[in-house]
């Protein structure tokens, strides 16, 4: 086997990736039964299993190479949890399985899953039905094989019909997300630095017990305690978390926990990694490159996920360097040791505020850093908690549609890290190998283009000098098309996007961009950031808006009105006003008209 190796009959050891942590064991001894039959039958049935794993395993290795230790341990725990229920039935030879028993074990998932999330995938219960085949496919490599081809029973296959469509996992909703990085950002820039100085206190006071006794520790411990109760660092963090706790142990665990939370968020929303390669980074992950087009970038360097633990960096805003760094001081103020590399989250037994010295740090598990998720996702301390459920991979897509955004006004504050990340994208620094993260950010590309296309094509009203080649393009294309309505401006809308349109980010309107056209003298890959402004971009015949930036321009106007109306003002100044003002009125007076009124004007 290449993903185990066998110390000894009872004691199989996880062969991990390379550059990965430890990947654990398999100890045969805590498979028991509860006790169950006789000792005979128990190590007769252990024996096979044994057999069978070994078997599955091959099989798998024959197709793929070498497994991921994550792989092997859960064809381990699919198999034990199906051993425990044969033996709760008195049934010790796979051999004696009949064609009900693998019915009525499966129906018993449907109905313990139905009773827990109210839904149960049809993959879910196909790939349960798969491992019974697998079983059955290797039956000539272990003891006292199953005689039951999953394949020829109706009644088992057609479990599947039990199940719900598989539904991929959609992005946050915008008044969800948006208040939750907002309120992850808060925390690491007001509490984590409080949480940091209280436990780096804790730890000066009583990391050095060594050589006292469990009393005069304990006694050390709670005098200091009760100092940091009095401290006004205590006082401010209690103040953020709204908590009215008294002790202090369970005030500094809870914030523990949110601070991590918090990391989490800002990784997996800033970042789009997945909560497995989030789970591999290590202290000292932030690297800085200086990319081709002359951009400086910082990275976060972790194992790449189903790469067979290649190693792989992301772009990153400096928001989540800043929570990284703010985690790992934490990590040096606070003592403990990790075996192996130091990794960025860690878990430790005791009182769950701080770790001692002597304490043996480990690698929390998915399932932990997801409950930290939601755990500050829905923390009382927030002002809109958010009490659903949030999964890891729903970071990833929300970070794929707010990168891809076009219009990024409503995301407020964040814009400068999406624009940010945005920009990297262009750049082709970021990405890499992930083909998955590649197609959702092509995916969320797409739908924003054409949501942004169907507002231009759809609206009664269409302003600046992109509007008239903009209606051309559309009448041209309804020449073609036999139906009318929003089926047909989709088609449009479709043909335009196979065409190579491109439509470019932009606050004040939209850039239907051409580099031949274009005022800001911006290059291929798109418009210039630099000299791009409303002043330009209302002179440019790539530029259109639409009354979705109605209001953008009339505030701008009534600003440059007021401006204009103060005394004192420079002549000079004066005149760049007015020509601001200017520009504002050719835009609404655009917008005023109709696509054909100003195709018509044109021609004229």
């Amino acid at each position: 086997m290449l993903s185990v190796v066998k110390v000894s009959t009872k004691r199989w050891k996880l062969v991990p990736y390379a550059g990965s942590e430890t990947a654990g064991e398999i100890i045969w001894d805590d498979l028991d039964f509860e006790g169950a039959g006789t000792k005979h039958q128990r190590l007769y049935l252990k024996k096979s299993l044994r057999e069978l794993l070994e078997a599955l395993l091959e099989k798998s290795e024959s197709e793929v190479g070498q497994l991921s230790p994550n792989t092997v341990r859960n064809k381990q725990r699919r198999l034990w949890a199906f051993a425990s229920w044969m033996a709760k039935r008195e049934i010790w030879l796979l051999s004696q399985l009949e064609e009900f028993d693998l019915i009525e074990y499966v129906q018993e998932i449907i109905t313990r899953r139905l009773s827990e999330k109210a839904s149960i995938r049809s993959k879910s219960i196909s790939s349960l039905i798969s491992f019974f085949r697998d079983v059955w496919i290797v039956r000539e490599s272990y003891t006292a094989p199953i005689r039951i081809d999953p394949d020829k029973c109706e009644e088992l296959l057609a479990l599947t019909g039990l199940g719900s469509d598989l539904k991929r996992w959609s992005p946050v909703q915008l008044e969800v997300a948006k208040p939750l990085i907002q309120d992850a950002l808060q925390w690491i820039e007001t509490a984590a630095p409080l949480l940091n100085n209280i436990l780096a206190e804790v730890h000066r006071r009583v990391g050095g017990t060594v050589g006292l006794t469990r009393k005069q520790i304990y006694r050390c411990t709670n005098q200091a305690y009760q100092e940091i109760a009095r401290s006004e660092d205590y006082a401010r963090l209690r103040q953020v978390l709204r908590s009215s706790e008294e002790d202090v142990v369970a005030v500094l665990r809870r914030a523990t926990k949110l601070a991590d939370g918090a990391t989490i968020v800002l990784i997996l929303f800033l970042t789009g990694v997945r909560i497995s390669e989030a789970r591999s980074l290590k202290s000292g992950c932030v690297t800085e490159e200086r990319h081709d087009t002359g951009t400086t970038y910082r990275y976060i360097n972790g194992i790449a996920a189903k790469k067979k633990g290649s190693s792989r960096h992301w772009v990153v805003p400096e928001v989540v360097v800043d929570a990284i760094a703010l985690l790992e001081a934490r990590h040096k103020s606070a003592g403990g040791s990790l075996e192996n590399a130091p990794h960025l989250f860690r878990s430790f037994s005791g009182n769950g505020a701080r770790a001692r010295s002597s304490t043996r740090m480990t690698v929390p598990s998915f399932t932990t850093l997801s409950k930290l998720l939601v755990n500050f996702a829905g923390s009382s301390h927030r002002a809109l908690p958010f009490h659903g459920h949030i999964h890891p991979h729903q970071g990833r897509k929300t970070f794929a549609r707010f990168v891809m955004c076009r219009d990024k006004r409503a995301l407020g504050a964040l814009v400068q890290h999406y624009g940010h990340l945005y920009g990297a994208v262009l750049d082709g620094a970021y990405v890499g190998s992930d083909i998955e993260l590649q197609e959702m950010l092509n995916e969320e590309n797409r739908a924003d283009l054409a949501e942004g296309l169907m507002d231009m094509l759809s609206g009664a009203t269409l302003g600046g000098k992109g509007a008239a080649s903009l209606a051309r393009a559309r009448k041209a294309a309804e020449a073609t098309i036999k139906f009318g309505g929003r089926t047909s401006l989709r088609t449009i809308v479709d043909r335009m996007i196979e065409q190579g349109v491109k439509l470019a980010p932009c606050d004040w309107g939209y850039c239907l961009y051409e580099q031949d056209m274009s005022a800001c003298r911006g290059t291929a890959a798109g418009p210039n950031p630099i000299n791009r402004c409303p002043s330009t971009c209302s002179s440019c015949q790539n530029f259109a808006i639409t009354e979705k930036f109605r209001g953008w321009w009339e505030e701008r106007y009534r600003r440059e009105e007021e401006f204009l109306q103060r005394t004192g003002v420079p002549e000079q100044t004066k005149v760049l006003v007015q020509c601001r003002l200017s520009e504002s009125a050719q835009v609404l007076r655009s917008l005023n008209e109709t696509p054909c009124d100003i195709k018509t004007k044109n021609q004229r």
